[in-house]
């Protein structure tokens, strides 16, 4: 929204997000604890990521099918993550199996996310 020169709406959603975040943690951290506080930080993420992107469609300025199709892809890949972490590799050391779940990551975000323009901008991003 920044690199749209929507610094307005990026405000108005962040104030919008830091007051539900502060009701929240009061409330959930009371009754549940630090689980409670976690709960309350995780639902402000996902009042931030609609707000942001029904602006963003609302606009036009990103086309929801494609939207939904790369946090599909994310979800998937990530999910597979915490799978192989859990299961496959739980009795490994917790760094070395860090290091195997990270390069995975990095691997499948290659394979299925990243395409040839999205390598040449950011080519040209870097030789700059």
């Amino acid at each position: 929204i920044t690199s749209l020169d929507k610094q307005k709406y990026n405000s108005l959603f962040l104030g919008i997000g830091a007051i539900v975040n502060l009701f929240l943690m009061s409330s959930m951290s009371y009754f549940l604890g630090i689980k409670g506080a976690a709960w309350a930080n995780g639902i402000t993420l996902v009042i931030l990521f609609f707000l942001y992107n029904s602006f963003l469609i609302s606009r036009n300025y990103i086309n929801p099918l494609m939207t939904m199709k790369y946090y599909g892809y994310f979800t998937v890949i990530s999910l597979t993550c915490i799978v192989m972490n859990n299961t496959v590799l739980s009795s490994l050391n917790w760094l070395f199996s860090s290091a195997i779940v990270s390069i995975f990551y990095l691997i499948s975000i290659l394979i299925f996310v990243i395409k040839k323009d999205d390598l040449r901008i950011i080519k040209e991003m870097i030789s700059k």
